[in-house]
C-alpha cells in the first residue's frame, strides 16, 4: 500500500478588527467562491418580486455559505468570532470578512506561496 502525507497549506498572519487569524494560502476556490456568493447577494438586493419569507429564507441562507466560507479559510472557532453569535445575519460584517479573506487569499503573497509550492513539485 502506498502512503502519502500532504503538505498543509501555508499561512499568513492577518488582523481583522484587531484580532490576529491565520489564513490559508493558496486556496483560490475561496476568491471564486467569493465572488459568486457576492453575485447571489448582488441578486438578492435586487429583487423586486418576491415574498418577504422567500426574501428572509434567502438572505439566511446566503449568510449561512458566506459563514461556511469563512470557516474554510480560518476554522471553525475564528468563524464564529468572526461572523457568528450576533453578527451571523449582518450582511455589512459578513460581506467586509469575506472581502478581507477574497484579498488574502488572491494576493502577493498566496500567488508566490503557490508559485513555490509548484516549483518544489515540478
Amino acid at each position: 500500500m502506498r502512503e502519502y502525507e500532504i503538505e498543509r497549506n501555508p499561512v499568513e498572519r492577518v488582523s481583522i478588527d484587531g484580532r490576529e487569524y491565520d489564513v490559508e494560502l493558496g486556496n483560490l476556490t475561496f476568491a471564486l467562491d467569493a465572488a459568486e456568493w457576492a453575485e447571489s447577494l448582488r441578486s438578492l438586493a435586487g429583487a423586486e418580486s418576491m415574498e418577504e419569507g422567500d426574501l428572509a429564507s434567502r438572505f439566511e441562507a446566503l449568510c449561512s455559505a458566506g459563514r461556511s466560507m469563512v470557516a474554510s479559510l480560518v476554522g471553525d472557532e475564528a468563524a464564529e468570532e468572526l461572523v457568528g453569535g450576533r453578527n451571523r445575519l449582518n450582511i455589512y460584517r459578513l460581506m467586509g470578512v469575506v472581502g478581507a479573506l477574497a484579498d488574502v487569499v488572491s494576493g502577493e503573497a498566496s500567488m508566490r506561496a503557490m508559485a513555490e509550492a509548484a516549483s518544489r513539485r515540478g
